[in-house]
Order: structure tokens, then C-alpha cells, then sequence
């Protein structure tokens, strides 16, 4: 069980790096969730490199760099492959115009600093029940 009493996750954080990446890794880890990470390697590698960590990861939800366009090739190769995995985009520097384009990309969600643990939690169990109800974006 996580501090809240909540079930702990598999977290990918992909692509993400700096002071996003220190601190919500930190978070994720002090909510007893597993995290694991990669890099988001530029195109063409990067869908095939991407897809494999997000099945070897066994991850219940991706959280990863808001690169619009690797975003929307991303969500697009896992709705290919029936990937029901969530996508929550993580940005340290967040402003609405990125939010509404992961959103329209085909983000579950988004997430910018600075990054509270309730918050967090809130989001990925809401990602997670609602991606075992329904058809991801």
C-alpha cells in the first residue's frame, strides 16, 4: 500500500529529465509506486525504443516529456498495438497551450511543476481505473 492506503504502480517516465524528472521520481517513489525510466530517443528510433520500455516495464501508466509530436507518434503506435497504457504528460515549465496540445495529442493527462504528491496520486489512479473501463483517447 502507498502512504495514502492507495494500491502502489508500475510508473514509466520517459524522456524525462532535470529537475521534472528529480522530483517526481522522488514523489512517485515516497507513494511506494515502482518507477522505472528511459529516454525518449529522437525519431525513428524513438517509437520502437519507447514502445519496448513501456511493455518491458510492465508500466500501468507513462509519464513522459511533452514533445507534442512525439507524443501524438507514441499514443498512436500504442492504440496500434492495444496498448492500453495511460500517457500523462510531465512538464517542468507548464503553460496552458502545452497542456491542451498533449490533450489533443492524446494525453490522459498532464502534470506541471511545481508537483503535489496528492495531486500526483490522484491522477494516476484516475488514469488507471478509467483506462481499465474505457477505450484510451
Amino acid at each position: 500500500m502507498t502512504q495514502n492506503g492507495s494500491t502502489p504502480h508500475r510508473v514509466l517516465l520517459l524522456g524525462l529529465e532535470g529537475t521534472a524528472f528529480g522530483k517526481l521520481s522522488k514523489i512517485l517513489s515516497q507513494q511506494k509506486h515502482s518507477v522505472s525510466s528511459g529516454p525518449f530517443p529522437p525519431a525513428p528510433r524513438s517509437l520502437e525504443v519507447s514502445l519496448r520500455l513501456v511493455v518491458n516495464s510492465g508500466a500501468e501508466v507513462v509519464c513522459c516529456s511533452a514533445d507534442p509530436q512525439q507524443l501524438l507518434s507514441l499514443v498512436e503506435a500504442m492504440q496500434e498495438r492495444q496498448l492500453r497504457v495511460p500517457v500523462v504528460v510531465v512538464s517542468a515549465e507548464p503553460n496552458t497551450s502545452e497542456w491542451l496540445d498533449a490533450i489533443e495529442n492524446g494525453a490522459w493527462d498532464y502534470l506541471g511543476m511545481p508537483f503535489e504528491s496528492t495531486h500526483i496520486q490522484h491522477v494516476l489512479e484516475n488514469a488507471i481505473k478509467c483506462s481499465n473501463r474505457t477505450e484510451l483517447n
